[in-house]
């Protein structure tokens, strides 16, 4: 069966990338959640402890995690839903790897900006990824099916017990 585009399954897999990616380069992950605040930007968060030298990976985890998605054909979707989709739910993660808020008045970000996200998170962040595909597709189940999912969950499902 495949996923749809912002269905809830697909937001459990943009949030497990993050979390996957932060904990298999050394950082710390407090926690995933869905989100019941309309105060709150977004549906769901994943709370990470980072360090500057891996903040750019693991803001690109979620967009990575939708790439893994849609290359292995798990995706129902065309690459231009897909590349849009994605960069649309990437806002956050953008204002993350680039350290501000680049939206222009149009509500897009400069194509360059947009290119660069993508491509760091394709060639650098989709390889991490797709080598721990069977962890992530755990949390994401386990999130999805529990709508919060804690530190210790997340290394229990990581070290394979």
């Amino acid at each position: 069966m495949k996923i749809e585009l912002n269905s809830r399954e697909y937001e459990c897999w943009h949030e497990a990338g993050h979390a996957l990616v932060c904990m298999t380069l050394g950082g710390s992950v407090e926690f995933i959640e869905f989100v019941d605040d309309p105060a709150c930007q977004g549906k769901a968060r994943t709370r990470c402890e980072v360090t500057l030298n891996i903040r750019k990976h693991v803001a690109c985890g979620g967009f990575a995690a939708e790439y893994y998605l849609y290359k292995s054909g798990r995706l129902e979707a065309t690459e231009k839903q897909f590349v849009s989709t994605a960069l649309v739910n990437a806002f956050l993660d953008k204002q993350s790897f680039f350290g501000g808020n680049f939206e222009q008045v149009d509500g897009c970000w400069p194509a360059q900006m947009d290119i660069q996200f993508r491509d760091f998170a394709i060639c650098t962040v989709a390889p991490i990824v797709a080598g721990n595909a069977v962890a992530l597709e755990k949390i994401a189940k386990v999130l999805n099916e529990n709508g919060r999912i804690d530190k210790v969950k997340i290394n229990q499902i990581l070290s394979g017990t």
